[in-house]
C-alpha cells in the first residue's frame, strides 16, 4: 500500500516504519546556519542576516522566507546547491541530538524499520552516520529540491512497499509535515530543529514532540486517532 486517505491515516495505532529527516531532526547543524547564510549573501547579493533576523525568519513559512530574502523560485536550486557544499565542509563538526543514537538503536532492535529522506546528500549523511557509529537505517534517499519531498516520499513508499497505516515521517520543518500529508503519511514534528513550534502547528502534524525522549514514547505507543 503506497497511499492513504486522511480517514485511513486516522486508523493507525502502531508504528513499524519510521522515515526521518536528517538536518534539524537527527543531527544538529544549527550552529552553521548563520555562517552559511553570510557566505550566501556575499555570493548571491542577499540581505545580510543577524542572529535576531534569523530567529525571526524561523517563524515564517518557506515561501515568505524566500520573499524576505528576495530569492525567486528559479534561483532556489542554485542557492541550495551552494548552501549544501558549505554545510558539507562542516559536517564533521555537527553533533547528534542528545539521546538520538540510543533511540535509533532501540527502534532498530525492536523491529522498527528506519529510513532517511533528506534534502542533504547521501554522501554527507552516510559520512556523518559512520562517524557516530550508526548503521540502523535500511535506506537513505535524497529529496532534491526544497519542494519535492512528497514526490520522493511516494517513490520511497513504492520502492520499499511501505504500509502507510503503520509508517510515519519525522521532521523539523513545516514543509516536512506538508510533504508527509501530501504523500498519505502521518507526521511527527520535532520542535528542536529549524522551524519554530508555532510554525509547525500550522501544518497540523499528528504530533509535535519537544525531546528525543518524548519522540521515543510516541513511537512506542503509536499514533491514535
Amino acid at each position: 500500500m503506497t497511499g492513504a486517505s486522511m480517514s485511513e491515516r486516522e486508523t493507525q495505532s502502531y508504528i513499524t516504519t519510521a522515515i526521518f529527516d536528517f538536518d534539524g531532526t537527527i543531527i544538529d547543524s544549527s550552529s552553521a546556519v548563520l555562517e552559511v547564510m553570510k557566505k550566501l549573501s556575499v555570493r548571491y547579493r542577499l540581505p545580510v542576516l543577524s542572529a535576531e533576523d534569523l530567529a525571526e525568519i524561523r517563524t515564517r513559512p518557506l515561501s515568505e522566507r524566500l520573499a524576505i530574502l528576495g530569492i525567486p523560485k528559479w534561483k532556489v536550486p542554485f542557492i541550495a546547491r551552494t548552501a549544501l557544499r558549505h554545510f558539507s565542509s562542516l559536517m564533521d563538526s555537527f553533533p547528534l541530538y542528545e539521546g538520538m543514537e540510543e533511540l535509533l538503536d532501540e527502534l532498530s532492535r525492536n523491529g522498527v524499520t528506519l529510513y532517511i529522506l533528506s534534502s542533504n546528500n547521501q554522501k554527507n549523511i552516510r559520512r556523518c552516520l559512520k562517524r557516530h557509529g550508526i548503521s540502523s537505517f535500511s535506506a537513505i534517499r535524497t529529496a532534491s529540491g526544497l519542494f519535492s519531498k512528497a514526490r520522493h516520499l511516494r517513490r520511497m513508499m513504492k520502492r520499499f512497499d511501505i504500509d502507510t497505516q503503520n509508517a510515519v515521517y519525522i521532521g523539523d520543518e513545516l514543509r516536512d509535515i506538508t510533504a508527509a500529508h501530501d504523500a498519505g503519511l502521518p507526521a511527527i514534528a520535532v520542535s528542536w530543529g529549524y522551524d519554530t513550534r508555532e510554525l509547525l502547528e500550522q501544518g497540523k502534524p499528528e504530533c509535535i514532540v519537544d525531546s528525543v525522549a518524548e519522540l521515543k514514547t510516541v513511537i512506542r505507543r503509536g499514533l491514535k486517532a
